[in-house]
């Protein structure tokens, strides 16, 4: 059996700082979801600890605690239930190397949102999303006390909306990073971003008819300080907009640069020329060409 006591010993870590949680230097558990009845989970059950291996995602969150890591292997997982990470420092790894990879690891949902984040300090990645519902993929809400959600990172992950609303929806995120990830036909926009302090970089969105790639939404009183950059946006041409600004921070910057929009009906919004917004992007002309949207105003 491999456990986390061996694990450390090779690492040469004390067995002494194996227990409790990170912030103790702990070294975290690492607890693995396979689909059953094939070849490679029958060989993990024979060399893991029986309870570090799970069918479902769902359940091994679960079971997880504070800093432990979920690590899925290839499968398309059903889950009948929304996966929570409700404890600090959680991570979801998937087993797909680049958020442009459909596949081979994802969770497939219809009836409710794919992941709730509701703690700080959670990553998700290498994981790929089929939303068959009205729902969102990723919601980042806010912990059980009302309070904001801190520092969750998100990356290297791919959305596929058939029906899904959207890929990303920050409505209670400080210090969210959603980078190098894919958006294919949110319903209603790839990623909404109410956040403070968030960046939404390296990202491709397919975007469908009238829907929205990136939707920003300030928060009256608060200081944004957000960063959209260098992400791809391609849409249908019809009603569709590549970023979408509900208004101007009322404090602080909101800086929008190096973004490319191609087809959409509308590239930015009207509400782009606010003195708290910076920006320099491009959209593709019929003949290929790139041109500038907007400067820095």
């Amino acid at each position: 059996m491999i456990s986390n006591r061996n694990i450390a010993k090779d690492a040469g870590i004390s067995p002494s700082k194996i227990a409790g949680g990170l912030g103790t230097y702990s070294l975290r558990n690492v607890l693995r979801v396979a689909k059953p009845n094939n070849a490679l989970y029958t060989f993990l059950a024979k060399t893991i600890e029986t309870n570090h291996l799970f069918s479902t995602i769902q359940a091994a969150m679960a079971y997880a605690v504070a800093y432990d890591v979920v690590y899925v292997e290839h499968g398309v997982y059903t889950e009948t239930g929304e996966i929570v990470l409700d404890e600090e420092g959680m991570k979801l790894i998937g087993a797909n190397t680049s958020g442009i990879e459909w596949g081979p690891t994802s969770i497939k949902s219809t009836i409710n949102h794919s992941i709730s984040v509701e703690a700080n300090g959670c990553e998700i990645s290498g994981m790929g999303f089929i939303q068959n519902g009205a729902y969102r993929c990723i919601d980042i809400d806010s912990t059980g006390f009302g309070a904001a959600i801190y520092k969750t990172h998100i990356h290297d992950c791919h959305f596929g909306n058939s029906a899904g609303l959207y890929s990303v929806y920050i409505s209670e995120g400080v210090d969210t990073i959603v980078e190098d990830c894919e958006s294919y036909l949110a319903v209603t926009a790839g990623i909404i971003l109410e956040g403070s302090r968030s960046k939404i970089r390296n990202n491709i969105f397919f975007v469908p008819s009238s829907g929205i790639g990136i939707q920003y939404v300030p928060t009256a009183g608060d200081t944004p300080q957000c960063l959209i950059e260098n992400n791809r946006i391609v849409g249908t041409g019809t009603t569709d907009v590549g970023i979408q600004l509900d208004g101007t921070p009322s404090a602080g910057t909101l800086m929008m640069t190096e973004n490319k929009i191609f087809g959409c009906a509308t590239t930015i919004t009207a509400t782009s020329n606010g003195s708290s917004i910076a920006m320099n992007n491009y959209t593709g002309a019929e003949d290929g060409a790139i041109t500038v949207i907007d400067t820095d105003s």
